[in-house]
């Protein structure tokens, strides 16, 4: 199998530029995102780990960078419909979630949100109706 990095879906927020890949094999693969400033600054940061986190509907790995927004990996299982993330400036986000070309019955979006803000709340949309989720110290 190619393990050579491969990029799977891309897009914008107001100021960057953003891409989610994953690299390695089905039994070890690690989801990249990378933020590419207007002005050419650059933040790479990876999430490897199970699919998703057992006793929570999200698995989240967040990165920062001095030059870059935050940025954030969202996984959720495949039966979510929608997902919205609150951060700590008062923004809520609606992300548009893909599925994951390695991780059966995930799927994935990026989140950029304001450098010195954090991540406060999230809400999953399923067929049972939404959930608040239970936010951890990992997932901030």
């Amino acid at each position: 199998m190619d393990t050579t990095e491969q990029i799977f879906a891309t897009g914008a927020s107001a100021t960057t530029l953003w891409a989610l890949s994953w690299e390695g094999t089905v039994a070890d693969v690690v989801t990249w995102l990378r933020l590419t400033t207007s002005n050419g600054a650059t933040h790479k940061g990876g999430y490897g780990g199970p699919s998703l986190n057992p006793g929570s509907p999200v698995s989240v790995y967040t990165g920062s960078s001095d030059k870059t927004p935050n940025g954030a990996i969202l996984r959720v299982s495949s039966d979510v419909t929608d997902l919205k993330v609150s951060t700590s400036d008062g923004a809520t986000q609606s992300v548009q979630l893909v599925r994951h070309p390695i991780h059966e019955n995930v799927l994935v979006e990026a989140l950029v949100y304001p450098h010195g803000t954090s991540i406060t709340a999230m809400n999953v949309s399923d067929a049972t109706g939404q959930h608040a989720v239970v936010m951890t110290h990992a997932q901030v």
